[in-house]
């Protein structure tokens, strides 16, 4: 499920912006994706410090398969960093 969340999130990130409006497809872009985004960037490293808390336990498959979830985590991080860039850039600017 959080990886369907974040995903939802990077197709999401350059439509992002704009006034807040609570009606039709832009309720998405401007109100419920933003939410969504600043809790995922919480979520996303907590869920990879739990996971490498089991692999400590873990033993050869399970141990790779929780590698595996470290690394599809981080890129997919990466992703969302990389496609909400231009809000979080737009929105420094206009603090400052």
């Amino acid at each position: 499920m959080l990886v369907i969340i974040v995903v939802f999130l990077i197709v999401m990130g350059p439509f992002s912006g704009g006034d807040p409006r609570i009606t039709g497809f832009a309720l998405f872009t401007s109100v419920v994706a933003p939410a969504f985004y600043v809790i995922m960037l919480f979520v996303i490293p907590l869920d990879i410090i739990m996971t490498r808390v089991f692999m400590g336990d873990a033993e050869g498959d399970q141990r790779a398969r929780y590698r595996f979830i470290i690394r599809v985590e981080v890129v997919l991080m990466a992703l969302m960093l990389l496609a909400w860039m231009p809000l979080i850039l737009k929105l420094l600017r206009t603090a400052y």
